[in-house]
């Protein structure tokens, strides 16, 4: 800034990268300035409209430069007023009268903001407030913020009445309580229902009953506890066809109708389960008002139009089932679309023996450090695990030749993200082996791994063996910018909602490899081998104590065999019980957690499930500790698809084969659609489950991933959050092998 002449000189360079809010991923100077001068000093004045105060001083100026004497602001503004007051003394001009006011604040105390979507409409205060009970709430101080949301209405109108001396027992705030819970179809269903809560005597105007229904249209939400199944759905099908059927049915035949039917739907399921199911269909959500008054009060169409379109559960992925896309169609696509795709600057021809050398040199290392890398990790793990990690890292290592293909030409930078689990296997699949096909590798372990980290880098140096890999422990923040300009594909190990944060940074053209998280449901049929299935089970839970994503959210075992199931599965836990405790006792298998205050997560979803407890369930937030657990609710009320990442077996019970349709076809299944693993034989998995979805490899027969996953091997499922890829705009669900992709991706189309 030069201030004498009152000119400013600056420079933009066209290939700084910038993580633009409201852009999906990161942007090049030169997109968002296509009409500026790049790469090259630009001197400009900054007088006569020529440049642009920030806001607080531009403000300011405004307020001089139009000679304004008297200002109002909002309480947010009180920093701007400040700076203003500074200003206009500095100038020796005299400072206006900036008066300050109250602001309108939603139910968490933040302001009402169009741009927020959490404001208060015009529409809203004539619709759910009296006329009194707007002016009594606008006339207060004005130099105060005060709270403006929907679910404060009822209690405004009611202090109107109190402030009158017009007490109601059914107040405004009452009605809604029972219309909530009375879920009316229409106004005049809602006056019949409030007329069974009036006392001899007691009146509701014409005026309260609309303002109620108004409210309770406007508060009614769908809890996203809808019908699932096909039967579920073919059910409430059923019952509506037959009402219409039967014109003449009175609303008892109706309500005989609906109790009969659920019983020829679902034979296998108890009749006290029909209540929770019809709250669901009808109303999105798992209580309501008794049934039979419900149909009762309600019009006859009004019940026909709620069985016709029932409640059907949400999920953003539910369009999985019609996107799964395969690498060419998408690819495909997108070169039909024209698009033009920056490709990744190949490097120097990569030669394979080196590759061999390298990988024989660091299995070499593992090896021979067994020890001290099992006493380097001794404060993050169980011995166990650290020596699964070891055999799996030599696995890859020494069958690099597997991957032969993939190794043809040097890209430049590949930026990774570590998981929480694993350090020495996710490194060599993540960090070392990428390394080996690329100049700049630089690897990341989340914050919690640090310190171990550091322990494990001193007994093997990595950069020694492959000079392009470094680690990084720096802020998440400071990393991404160091990396965004470098990086050609990014490898991240994560929550899918975390993975999109990270994505934001970096070009669209960059290759973004996810591994996130799998259901892994383990079936138990009734023709299989439980003593098979359950060390199985006990491989997938145990291991790193639960902390891994092959781990499954449910196992679903059939009713023939469950009790068997069940008990000799707590009997081998108990088995065990002297096992579980500290790292340092190499004896143990089960830790705790890595991350303590997971603890305070799973607690709650502990407290959910309490019901369904019946072995552990012990949890120390003070050292981690999350003892190995049994909840056992049965399939018939609902699948579980909430990862623990803890040692919880969560055993369902099914009835019949063709009951697992009940969990592998709920909306919140697909998304994370990774692996199964079958134990006996089923005709649903291997005939009727989605095979689009499931691919055959996906599919595993009487064994579990633990066995059967290699580094050399891709990765994964076709649900998005399971596993997936990023490039050029496209997502690409499916398993992933960062080597794979790389050469698919970012080599191959250049060759």
């Amino acid at each position: 800034m030069d201030v004498n002449n009152g000119e400013i000189t600056y420079y933009i360079p066209s290939d700084e990268i910038v993580n633009k809010p409201g852009h999906e991923y990161g942007v090049e100077l030169q997109e968002l300035y296509p009409e500026e001068v790049l790469d090259k000093e630009q001197t400009v004045s900054v007088f006569n409209g020529k440049a642009k105060l920030q806001w607080k001083a531009d403000w300011s100026m405004r307020l001089l430069y139009r000679n304004i004497h008297f200002e109002m602001h909002g309480e947010d503004l009180t920093d701007s007023a400040s700076v203003a007051r500074q200003i206009f003394a500095t100038l020796h001009k005299p400072v206006p009268l900036l008066y300050k006011y109250g602001l309108f604040l939603d139910a968490s105390g933040k302001k009402i903001s169009k741009s927020k979507g959490n404001g208060f409409s015009l529409d809203d205060a004539k619709n759910l407030l009296t006329h009194e009970a707007i002016q009594t709430h606008l006339s207060k101080d004005p130099k105060k913020s005060t709270k403006f949301y929907i679910e404060q209405t009822p209690r405004l109108n009611d202090q109107v009445n109190i402030s009158n001396k017009n007490k109601k027992r059914l107040s405004f705030f009452k009605i809604s309580r029972i219309l909530q819970a009375s879920k009316p179809t229409n106004i005049s269903s809602a006056r019949k229902f409030l007329d069974l809560y009036q006392k001899h005597g007691e009146t509701i105007s014409e005026n309260e009953l609309i303002i109620s229904y108004n409210y309770y249209l406007k508060t009614n939400k769908h809890n996203n506890h809808g019908l699932t199944t096909t039967r579920e759905k073919d059910y409430f099908s059923f019952i509506a066809e037959s009402i219409k059927q039967e014109e003449t049915l009175s609303k008892e035949d109706i309500y005989k109708l609906i109790l009969s039917s659920f019983t020829k739907y679902f034979p296998e399921r108890d009749s006290s389960q029909i209540w929770t199911l019809l709250y669901r269909g009808l109303f999105g959500d798992i209580c309501g008002p008794r049934i039979e008054t419900w149909i009762k009060i309600n019009d006859t169409k009004y019940i026909i139009e709620h069985f016709t379109k029932p409640q059907t559960l949400t999920s953003e992925n539910k369009e999985t089932h019609n996107e799964i896309k395969t690498t060419e169609s998408s690819m495909k696509i997108n070169k039909d679309k024209g698009n033009e795709i920056k490709m990744t600057k190949l490097l120097s021809k990569i030669d394979f023996n080196q590759i061999k050398e390298k990988c024989d040199a660091l299995s070499l290392q593992l090896k021979e450090n067994r020890n001290a890398l099992i006493d380097a990790l001794s404060g993050y793990q169980c011995k166990i695990v650290t020596e699964d990690e070891i055999y799996r890292s030599v696995d890859i290592l020494e069958n690099i030749d597997k991957n032969k293909e993939y190794f043809n030409h040097h890209i430049y930078g590949v930026t990774s993200f570590l998981p929480l689990n694993q350090p020495i296997y996710a490194t060599v699949c993540f960090g070392f082996i990428p390394s080996l096909m690329a100049e700049n590798v630089c690897i990341r372990p989340p914050t919690a791994m640090h310190l171990h980290y550091k322990k494990f880098e001193n007994v093997i140096d990595l950069s020694k063996i492959s000079s392009s890999l470094s680690i990084s422990y720096e802020n998440k923040e400071l990393f991404l910018s160091k990396r965004v300009n470098v990086t050609d594909a990014v490898i991240f190990t994560g929550t899918p909602e975390n993975a999109i944060k990270v994505r934001k940074h970096f070009r669209k053209n960059t290759l973004f490899i996810l591994n996130g998280a799998g259901h892994n449901p383990l079936v138990i049929s009734k023709d299989a081998d439980i003593n098979t299935a359950i060390e199985s089970a006990k491989r997938v839970v145990l291991y790193n104590q639960g902390q891994d994503c092959a781990g499954p959210n449910a196992i679903l075992v059939h009713n023939d065999i469950y009790d068997s199931f069940r008990d000799n599965l707590i009997t081998r836990l108990k088995d065990i019980e002297d096992k579980v405790g500290a790292y340092s006792d190499h004896n143990n298998i089960v830790g705790p957690n890595s991350d303590i205050d997971h603890c305070i997560k799973i607690a709650s979803i502990f407290k959910i499930n309490r019901d369904y407890c019946t072995y552990g369930g012990e949890i120390n937030p003070i050292t981690g500790m999350i003892k190995p657990t049994i909840f056992e609710k049965p399939l018939s009320m609902g699948g579980n698809y909430k990862e623990f990442f803890a040692p919880v077996f969560f055993l369902q019970k099914y009835q019949q084969d063709q009951n697992l349709d009940d969990y592998f076809s709920n909306p919140s299944y697909p998304a994370n659609a990774m692996y199964i693993s079958l134990f006996g034989t089923s005709n649903y998995i291997s005939n009727e489950l989605n095979k689009k979805l499931h691919l055959p490899e996906s599919i595993l027969n009487n064994t579990d991933l633990h066995l059967e996953e290699h580094g050399y091997l891709p990765y994964g499922g076709q649900g998005p959050a399971a596993s997936c890829l990023w490039y050029d705009g496209n997502r690409i669900n499916g398993s992933t092998l960062p080597q794979r992709d790389i050469y698919r991706y970012l080599v191959k189309p250049q060759l």
